[in-house]
Parts: structure tokens; sequence; C-alpha cells
């Protein structure tokens, strides 16, 4: 067991080291005017405009952290699906479409912003930890399924909702 090599032993344990695949610094596109940043430590920064989805493959981070100054309007159809974060949405985002934060299963908190007003079909589908969600007022518009299969989570909508059912919050 201790005999193995670095390649074998990195496919069921998380190595930190500049060598591997884990841990390195990366930075790109994630929209067209904006820009994500990851830093060693697993802290994901975004800066920009607009819509942004993730690069498909780019998920090794555990906390977005939002520049002050962006204007993220909307987070796009499976921009973080499958990662493993901390979120609190700034202001700025508007929308959040199908899929968004699907199988975020280590997602336990997301803030959302008084200005949402759209939360698209299964945005956070199978975000099993996730344990409290204030949707604001301003929000006019969730999709099918948008809160399903999240166990542990209770939700507090706006009474224009009240009529919702498990599963089709």
């Amino acid at each position: 067991y201790y005999l193995l090599p670095l390649e074998a032993f990195s496919n069921d344990h998380r190595i930190l080291d500049a060598d591997t695949r884990h841990g390195i610094p990366s930075a790109g596109y994630c929209g067209d005017y904006a820009t994500y940043e990851i830093t060693r430590d697993g802290v994901c920064y975004i800066k920009g405009d607009g819509t942004i989805k993730m690069p498909a493959g780019v998920n090794g981070f555990s906390k977005i952290v939002f520049d002050p100054d962006c204007n993220i309007t909307t987070i796009g159809t499976d921009c973080f699906c499958d990662c493993d974060l901390i979120v609190v949405l700034p202001e700025s985002v508007t929308n959040i479409k199908d899929y968004a934060f699907d199988s975020c299963e280590d997602l336990e908190y997301i803030y959302l912003p008084d200005g949402l007003e759209s939360i698209g079909t299964k945005a956070f589908y199978y975000c099993d930890e996730l344990s409290y969600v204030y949707v604001p007022d301003s929000v006019s518009a969730i999709g099918l399924l948008a809160f399903d299969d999240c166990p542990r989570l209770y939700i507090s909508l706006p009474s224009r909702f009240s009529y919702m059912t498990d599963g089709y919050s």
C-alpha cells in the first residue's frame, strides 16, 4: 500500500502538492466579460460582468468569492455543476439558470440576493447538504424540481408560492 506510485495513490487520496493536478492555481474566462482565478487553497475568485459559466472540467474549488465591483447578472446553465462549495451570490445576480448548482453535494449554504428574479429547473438538484435557503420576494419564477432531492433543506418562500408541493419548489 505504501509503495504505490503517486498516480495510483492520488486516485483515492487528495494530494495538495504543486507536482500533482490538485492544488495548482488556474485562471481563465468564465463568460464573455468575466474571468476566474483559482488559488492553491481552493478559492475561486470571479470578476467581470454578464453571464458566467465555468469551463468544463474546472471544479477543483471549495469556495467562490465574487469581486465586490463585479456585475454578474446570470449564473449560467450547469455553471457550478458537481462543485463542492460555499456561495454568496453578488447583489447583481438576477437569474440562476437550469442545473446551475446541480449535484453540488457538499453545498451547505447559498445566499440568494434580493434582486433575484428567477431560479431555473433543477437549479439546486441533488444538493444533499443544503440546509436552508431564503428565497427573496423579488423571485417571480421557480423552475420545476429546483430544490429536488435536497433532504436536509428548509426553504423560506414568498407567500405567492405557498401552493407549491415538495419537489416543485
